[in-house]
């Protein structure tokens, strides 16, 4: 594998290396454009179409900024957003009232409600043709085996999660994806996070394209290659230097990614709710993106969009 980074895209960042502030990716400028295409739809179409956010009364901060956002996002683009507000052990009602309602199109739930494995059973009530995320287990299976459509005719796509298509979509947006299939072939990725929401799709999703992959956490490294996925034994000091890009997620405020350890010219975004990349990382990154949320958003958007075209369309 080459370690050497694709050229930039015509979308990508004007970046001379003279001046960290530019190496910082503000991402407003990737979710534009899929923001507008779904306000422009909705607006020519004369589309009515609603969401429902449900989330636990005793949901942490980043839960509840998200569901702000998800509201603002909604409401600017013409889709009519409740965000309904109930004890966790009630969630799981909300979540089947919001189901068979004709007149809801997507359901989105913030996590965590109950956390662990109570959390998983909840993804699965939330019914296939509403799940804004793409959280459920067929949609997972689509993912995990690379089914990208929903029909045989190849008319519906399939729904993937929010962040990991948002961190894609960032990937794009800077250059890393190269034209020619596969767009990701020859390229190094180290991404530290397993979770099922964001670290372990996301992983799939790099490798479907043609990255090869060392996923981290604390249970410690896989190998994503041409051949497959494999224990490894190595850690974050052999899998950093020959990174051509570094996704962290890790959910500890006192973690620190070690960028000495980095390679010049690597793309850095950060996940995680808290600052674990120190600000000096510009002068190794080429582009580093605090935080993707903006573009998280406007894929639930395009989620929404996509669900209401691929089962609710033409409804009454």
């Amino acid at each position: 594998m080459t370690a050497e980074m694709k050229p930039a895209s015509s979308r990508a960042p004007d970046d001379d290396g003279a001046n960290p502030v530019r190496r910082i990716l503000d991402v407003t400028a990737v979710a534009a454009p899929f923001r507008d295409e779904v306000a422009g739809r909705i607006r020519d179409e004369g589309l009515a179409i609603k969401a429902v956010g449900i989330i636990a009364d005793d949901a942490p901060k980043p839960c509840r900024t998200y569901a702000r956002y998800t509201a603002s996002a909604c409401e600017a683009v013409g889709i009519e957003f409740e965000l309904r507000s109930a004890p966790r052990l009630d969630v799981e009602d909300e979540i089947q009232r919001a189901n068979e309602d004709p007149g809801v199109h997507g359901v989105i739930v913030y996590y965590p409600v109950f956390g662990g494995g109570r959390d998983l059973y909840i993804k699965e009530i939330v019914d296939d043709t509403k799940d804004l995320e793409g959280l459920g287990a067929q949609w997972s299976y689509n993912l995990y085996h690379d089914v990208r459509w929903v029909d045989v005719e190849r008319t519906k796509k399939s729904i993937l999660p929010c962040t990991p298509l948002a961190i894609v979509k960032i990937l794009e947006h800077v250059g890393v994806y190269d034209e020619r299939p596969p767009p990701l072939a020859g390229v190094e990725v180290t991404i530290v996070n397993r979770s099922e929401v964001v670290g372990r799709p996301l992983a799939a999703m790099l490798h479907h394209d043609g990255a090869r992959i060392h996923s981290v956490d604390i249970d410690g490294c896989l190998l994503m290659d041409h051949v497959g996925t494999h224990e490894c034994e190595l850690g974050l000091e052999e899998t950093l230097p020959s990174a051509d890009v570094v996704i962290v997620g890790v959910p500890d405020p006192d973690w620190r990614l070690p960028i000495e350890q980095l390679k010049p010219g690597v793309v850095v975004i950060n996940f995680s709710a808290y600052a674990i990349v120190p600000p000096a990382v510009t002068e190794r990154a080429r582009v580093f993106c605090k935080g993707p949320g903006k573009v998280t958003v406007a894929m639930a958007l395009r989620n929404l969009l996509r669900l209401y075209d691929n089962f609710h369309a033409g409804r009454a």
